[in-house]
């Protein structure tokens, strides 16, 4: 991984997978948050097939919405 300029991260967009992110690029600046191009969706696989994270939608339709980290 050296020898990249740097790194795209593809983690889900749960809390686990924003954690995991966070703390990779906390550890190093060639780590990029690449989930932010399918925010919406848990996962590449659900944006691939257009399954919209249920909890994002309800988040669209409320002004304060409950946590939700999608």
């Amino acid at each position: 991984m050296e020898r990249h300029d740097f790194i795209n991260l593809h983690l889900d967009r749960d809390r686990q997978g924003i954690l995991k992110t966070g703390e990779a690029q906390a550890s190093c600046p060639k780590y990029r948050n690449a989930s932010l191009s399918y925010l919406g969706y848990k996962d590449w696989n659900k944006f691939l097939m257009r399954e919209p994270n249920s909890c994002f939608l309800k988040m669209k339709r409320k002004a304060s919405p409950k946590k939700c980290l999608y």
